[in-house]
This record gives structure tokens, sequence and C-alpha cells, in this order.
């Protein structure tokens, strides 16, 4: 029995100075948030020497959690500091528990460090938090957003034609709990409405009438991140102008017609007739060109004419460079080709 109890009191001897060269600490900058708050949560990782380690990703339920930060440094001791930061923000009321999180540590003793087989000696343990307790409170009023935003609103147009749609473009920016604009929408007597989510925060109404309609503010109310206090954000409203098709069309006199459309016909005649000619004239100097390497005796002559051509397309670039060292009797062979080109 004294055997057994010192090899506990040896193991638990050499963990406790193992240990003492570690810390892992979290903790949150408020511990009594409002409902969909922002709060900080920090994780400090202190360590003298290691192998390896592997900090555990925070999971706490009723909070949405978004990594902020990822700093590891090194103090004037030489001691390594790892400190992660997350934004939290709690999703349902009450006191909740932050459960403990781990640091898996792999580290070997300094004096096993230069052995050969140093690998033998490689230590494995676990260090945890503390649990936190957070008392997560209501939002006054029975307000559901709480964060610092800035609401806009545009419209395309402001007079159109019945039929015609108007588009209203809604955009909020900022920060805080609220995940989409899935809460917007809205209704107006005689006025069809089509909507399309462009972003989470960013919505797209199309608007559909016969006669003038007015596009109220669009309005909701929330509580500021830093001063905690009740702010109401609301759009402009835009009044819609409807007109039939008789008040938007100035017709000109049927003459005034007719005389467009003949000028219209006589132009595009004439674009026509100056084409066809220079078509005409293009043909004409072909069959002359044709003609004349038709005429041809010789190699001589014929690459006079066709040595200009040589960039025309790759292949008569290349019988053209075979015209140069061609024999008499493949000469016709050579050329019928070459006209091919032209």
């Amino acid at each position: 029995m004294p055997i057994n109890l010192g090899k506990i009191l040896l193991i638990l001897l050499v963990y406790t100075s193992i240990l003492c060269g570690y810390s892992f600490q979290m903790a949150v900058n408020n511990t009594n948030p409002m409902l969909g708050e922002k709060i900080v949560l920090t994780l400090d990782f202190i360590y003298d020497t290691l192998e390896d380690y592997d900090i555990e990703e925070p999971h706490f339920e009723a909070f949405e959690i978004k990594p902020l930060e990822d700093k590891t440094y090194q103090d004037q001791n030489g001691t390594w500091h790892v400190r992660l930061r997350y934004e939290l923000r709690a999703t349902k009321t009450g006191i909740i528990t932050l459960t403990p999180l781990k640091t898996h540590i792999e580290m070997i003793a300094a004096n096993y460090q230069d052995r050969y087989n140093r690998n033998k000696y490689l230590q494995k343990f676990d260090i945890s938090t503390h649990a936190l307790t957070l008392k997560v409170k209501p939002l006054p009023h029975s307000l559901k957003v709480i964060g610092s935003y800035a609401l806009y609103a545009s419209v395309d147009k402001q007079k159109v034609t019945m039929g015609e749609p108007v588009t209203l473009n809604v955009r909020l920016e900022g920060e805080g709990n609220m995940e989409n604009l899935d809460f917007l929408t809205f209704h107006i007597p005689h006025v069809t409405i089509y909507e399309k989510s462009l972003s989470s925060y960013e919505k797209e109404f199309i608007l559909l009438s016969d006669q003038n309609f007015t596009i109220p503010s669009l309005v909701f109310s929330y509580i500021t991140q830093k001063d905690k206090e009740i702010r109401q954000l609301g759009t402009n409203t835009f009044h819609i102008v409807v007109h039939t098709a008789k008040d938007t069309t100035n017709k000109k006199p049927y003459a005034i017609d007719i005389y467009i459309l003949c000028v219209f016909f006589f132009l595009l005649l004439f674009w026509y007739s100056v084409t066809l000619f220079k078509s005409l004239e293009y043909l004409d100097e072909k069959a002359y060109f044709l003609k004349q390497l038709k005429q041809t005796k010789n190699k001589e002559e014929l690459l006079k004419k066709v040595v200009h051509f040589m960039h025309k397309n790759r292949q008569l670039k290349r019988l053209i460079y075979q015209l140069e060292d061609v024999d008499a009797s493949k000469f016709k062979a050579l050329k019928k080709e070459i006209l091919t080109h032209f």
C-alpha cells in the first residue's frame, strides 16, 4: 500500500509541475446581457513550451457565435500567449451556463528534450476553463432587435404609365441580432406587390397599379447596443403618379408620321444602293485580278502579283513559299491551287 501511495504522489507531483506552466481562462465582457445583445467571449491560453496543442471550439446552447480574433504572441519573459475572441448573442432569456472548454496539450519534459527517442516521453493531457453563468434579460417593450442600424429606401421612378412597374429598393445597414428583412412587408390598396430578397439585408419590391398610389414609410423599432435606448427607423414616403395611355401619349399629326417614314425609307434605299454599288465594284476588280493571274506564264510573274497577299491566310502563305522553288512541270498545278484563295 505505501508503494502504491508513493506512485500516486509522484504522478501528482509530475502533473502539478507540468500544469504550473500552463493556463487556460475564459471570460466575457458582460455577464448580464439583453436578448440578442453583442457580448465578447475571450479565451486566453498561456504556455511556456509544448509540442502541440488544440483549443476546443466554443459551441454553447442558446448562443449565436462568430469568430472575431485569433492572436498568438510571446511576452518579454518568453511565455507564449494565445488569445481567441468571439462575438456571442443570446437567443433566449434566463440563466444560461457556458460550459467549460478544453485545450488538448502534447508536451515533452525539458530533461527529455535531447533524448534520441524523445517521442517516447510525450505527455498528453487536457486543461479546462471554469464554467461561466450569464443572466440574459428580455428586451424592453417586447422588442426583438438590438444593435446599430440605418434604413434606406429608393424608387426607380415616381411617374409611370398604366401597367408600368415601379421598383422599390430597401436596404438595411449596420450590425445587431437581426438576421434578415423577412419581417419587412406591407399592403397598399389597389396595388399588386411582388417582393424579392437580394441579400440578407436588401429587398426589392415590384409594384403595379392602374391608379395613383402612395408607398408608405417602412418603420421598425430597436434598442441601441451602446446606450440601450429605443430608436425608430423609417423610410421616406413616395407618391406615385400613374398616367393613362391618353395622358402620356403626345401623338404627332398623321402627315408628319408619313413624312418621317418616307425619309427613313429613302435613307434605307440610299444605303442599300451604295452597298450594292461597292459590292459590284469589288466583284469587277476581283474578276479582273483573277484574269491577270490566270494569264501569267511563269512563277516569277505570278510571284510578283501574289506576294502582297502572303498574310491573307496561313495556307496561301505556304503555297507562295512553294512557288519560289517549284519545277516548271508542277507550276500549273500550283498556280491553280493558289487561284482558289482569291
